[in-house]
C-alpha cells in the first residue's frame, strides 16, 4: 500500500500516548478528527532569500488564510504498525516532512537535508467550531538547510494547486498580534509553539 492510494480522510495516523509513544494502532483519520485522538504532524520551515525570512503558505481553500509553514500529518500503513507500537512518533517525522514538501512544494529533498527544531504538543480544548474536529496530539518541526528562492515554488508546475507562497520575516510571526494570529490556521503560531520560533530565528543565522 502506498501513501497517494488514499484519499486524506482515510489516511492512517498513528495514535500516540502522553509521552508521544505510537500506541494500540492507527486510524483512519477522520475518525481520529471525530473523537479526538492525539496523533502527530510535521512542519517544515522554508529559508527565505532575504536574513531571518521564511515563506508562510496561503491556502486558497481555507478562504485565504495562511498555513505558517509546509505542513502534514504523520501517517502510515496498515502493514508497518505493528513495527512501529511504542516507538516515539519523531521517527515518522522525516519521512513525513520529504513527502510533505515534495506534494506541497513540487521539490524534492531527503532527510539529510533537513535540521529538527523541537515540538510543541496540541490540545483543544473544543472541536473546531466549523468543521466538528479535533486535532489534538504534537507537532514536530524541522527547517531546510538551505535557502530557497520563491521563484524555485512558484514556478514548479508539481506543487500542489491553490497554494500560494509569500516571504515573511521571523522577527513579524513572533510578534504577532491575537488579530493578526486570526489570519492563520489553527494554534500554530501560539505561545506555546514560540519555543521552536526562536530555535528557527537562531539556526537560520547559520544559513
Amino acid at each position: 500500500m502506498k501513501y497517494v492510494d488514499l484519499p486524506p480522510e482515510e489516511e492512517l495516523l498513528p495514535v500516540i500516548d502522553s509521552k508521544s509513544h505510537i500506541i494500540l494502532g492507527a486510524e483512519n483519520r477522520k475518525k481520529v478528527h471525530q473523537t479526538g485522538l492525539h496523533h502527530g504532524h510535521i512542519n517544515v520551515w522554508i529559508p527565505g532569500t532575504k536574513d531571518g525570512t521564511v515563506y508562510k503558505q496561503i491556502k486558497a481553500k481555507s478562504h485565504g488564510k495562511a498555513d505558517a509553514t509546509i505542513g502534514g500529518h504523520i501517517s502510515c500503513t496498515e502493514g508497518e504498525i505493528m513495527e512501529l507500537l511504542w516507538r516515539p512518533i519523531s521517527y515518522l517525522g522525516p519521512t513525513t516532512a520529504v513527502r510533505e514538501w515534495k506534494e506541497e512544494t513540487g521539490l524534492g529533498f531527503t532527510k539529510d537535508d533537513i535540521t529538527p527544531l523541537g515540538s510543541s504538543s496540541e490540545t483543544w480544548e473544543a472541536p473546531h467550531p466549523t468543521s466538528g474536529s479535533w486535532n489534538n496530539g504534537i507537532v514536530i518541526a524541522y527547517v531546510l538547510n538551505r535557502r530557497v528562492a520563491l521563484e524555485e515554488i512558484l514556478g514548479n508546475v508539481e506543487r500542489e494547486n491553490g497554494l500560494d507562497f509569500e516571504e515573511v520575516s521571523i522577527e513579524e510571526l513572533l510578534g504577532l498580534t491575537k488579530k493578526d494570529e486570526a489570519k492563520y490556521l489553527g494554534k500554530l503560531l501560539g505561545e506555546p509553539y514560540k519555543p521552536i520560533l526562536h530555535a528557527l530565528r537562531e539556526h537560520m543565522k547559520q544559513i
